[in-house]
């Protein structure tokens, strides 16, 4: 997935001055693949592990255990917001063409959904980190004479559940919200809408979500399916994501 959001990066810098590519906003083509790099990028402290609390690397694996949200949220809230700010800004267009009004549509007129789904979301993550982290911790399942010879370690949080339950309702509100977008612009000539594009990109993030959770609260005691499940959802999401835009 980094290897083709470089590459659709270095594609929209070559084109920009193409129609089409203008017609589809290079600003948020290039905000889309920051997301989707930041998101994917949550794979990687993922995998982070160690022994019990009391090893010398616990520290970095409990920053770790909060990097993965930070990462998935912010990355996942700059996508939506770029592809939401899309829709919104070809509805705005089209909506002042059709009362034959003459109006120039900026960046600006649309970044206070961006800025607001930014801020909902670093608010949650923030709370998140302040009020109850995600700490690193081993469970001994069974030992012999006081050895340990199956334990499972993994992040775990007092109250995580909670904060974990308001970035994702968060983000299933979000992506119902842009669906609905989507299907108010379903008639503006296809030539000058993304809406059906969008519309997909956003489906396939709305399933990927509502899919992913439940399974991964059903498998957290399986530490290899738990994180293949996430790491599967994540690069599925972002990959999708990428090809129906740039496809």
């Amino acid at each position: 997935v980094l290897v083709l959001a470089v590459v659709d990066l270095f594609w929209v810098h070559y084109y920009q001055n193409n129609l089409l590519v203008r017609i589809s906003q290079p600003f948020f083509l290039r905000l889309v693949i920051a997301g989707t790099i930041i998101s994917i990028l949550s794979i990687i402290p993922l995998g982070s592990e160690t022994e019990y609390r009391d090893s010398d690397d616990v520290g970095m694996v409990d920053a770790a255990c909060m990097a993965v949200p930070w990462l998935w949220g912010i990355g996942f809230a700059i996508t939506f917001s770029a592809l939401f700010a899309k829709v919104l800004r070809v509805k705005m267009l089209y909506k002042a063409s059709s009362r034959m009004r003459r109006k120039k549509i900026t960046y600006k007129d649309v970044f206070f959904v961006m800025a607001f789904v930014l801020a909902i979301e670093t608010a949650i993550l923030l709370s998140f980190q302040l009020i109850s982290p995600l700490k690193w911790e081993r469970e001994v399942l069974n030992d012999v004479n006081g050895n340990a010879i199956e334990s499972l370690g993994r992040c775990n949080s007092e109250n995580g559940w909670w904060f974990f339950a308001a970035l994702v309702g968060f983000n299933v509100i979000c992506l119902f919200y842009a669906l609905a977008l989507c299907f108010q612009t379903k008639h503006i000539p296809t030539d000058f809408s993304e809406s059906s594009h969008i519309f997909l990109s956003v489906m396939f993030m709305f399933q990927v979500l509502v899919m992913a959770v439940p399974v991964s609260a059903m498998v957290r005691d399986e530490t290899k399916v738990f994180y293949f499940m996430r790491a599967g959802a994540i690069f599925l999401q972002n990959f999708t994501v990428l090809t129906i835009t740039f496809g």
